[in-house]
């Protein structure tokens, strides 16, 4: 694993989160958002750490796999923070799922296009 695509990796899906979190401004709270984004940054590491995506050209089953590990990181961890912070609902969870995982996807198609 490259630690400069792994950099990116966690950048590009947290600015994808807090983006797409900012842009809702009936939701945003900033303990929400902070334990939304130490949760996804627990499970990017721990996802990074288990399985580093490799693929040589686009995006390859593994990506995929890696995506998905992702979506279900992020939920978890919106989840929670919703629970702690706002009370739970479906377009929150879905506004900081489909954030973090187009920003993982965007740095991955641009990286692994590079090589």
């Amino acid at each position: 694993m490259k630690l400069n695509a792994f950099w990116k990796g966690l950048i590009m899906g947290l600015v994808g989160f807090i983006a797409t979190t900012l842009s809702d401004l009936e939701t945003m709270n900033f303990a929400y958002i902070l334990i939304s984004s130490i949760g996804f940054a627990v499970v990017y590491i721990g996802k990074n750490y288990a399985l580093p995506s490799i693929s040589a050209i686009g995006i390859d089953f593994r990506d995929i796999i890696s995506g998905l590990i992702l979506a279900v990181g992020m939920a978890l961890s919106s989840a929670a923070a919703q629970v702690l912070t706002i009370g739970f609902e479906w377009n929150t969870l879905l506004i900081a799922v489909s954030g973090a995982v187009v920003g993982y996807i965007t740095k991955t198609v641009s990286t692994n296009s590079k090589k």
